[in-house]
């Protein structure tokens, strides 16, 4: 009989384990904006600034370099001078960390039905190869900017929250 018991403790006491361990993915929400946050990631800063706001989502664990930043501002904005001016600074911040910042240019794109501003970069980090691009939008009365970045050695951990967070990006017109 106690033969029996042990394995059927241990099955219990695994599933219970993992079912209070499997967590779900949250919703962000302010201002009529709406981004779900996958499971392995977080919102890992949020700041209201003088014209909108600014929230940062970072993927979880001790040496995790997916990050997604998302900036909005109350009214819009001319997109090719913020996503160049966005582009001029980037380069400054990678070449004082010396980064060596390899910028692609200004282009127009489009982000869901949105027609975009955009750029793409690569640089290293202490030696480690990353990547990430900006892209920035009119929606819902409001400029948008999402910067997306990630080590090339954690592409594959990345991908779910750089792919997913973008893409569940909704909005409302504030009124």
């Amino acid at each position: 009989m106690s033969k029996l018991l042990l394995p059927i403790f241990f099955v219990v006491f695994c599933g219970c384990f993992l079912s209070f361990t499997k967590k779900e993915a949250v919703v962000f929400r302010k201002d009529g904006v709406e981004i779900t946050v996958p499971s392995k990631w977080k919102i890992s800063k949020e700041a209201e600034h003088p014209e909108g706001y600014f929230v940062s989502f970072e993927r979880k664990g001790f040496g995790s370099s997916g990050l997604v930043t998302l900036r909005w501002f109350n009214n819009q904005k001319d997109l090719k001078s913020m996503a160049s001016n966005h582009r001029e600074q980037l380069i400054g911040a990678y070449q004082r960390l010396k980064a060596n910042p390899q910028m692609g240019l200004v282009s127009r794109g489009l982000f869901k039905e949105h027609p975009t501003q955009e750029f793409t970069y690569s640089m290293s980090l202490i030696g480690v190869g990353h990547r990430g691009g900006s892209y920035f939008f009119n929606a819902c009365g409001k400029t948008f900017n999402i910067t997306y970045q990630g080590a090339d050695e954690d592409a594959a951990k990345n991908e779910e929250g750089l792919t997913s967070i973008p893409q569940s990006f909704r909005c409302q017109a504030s009124n």
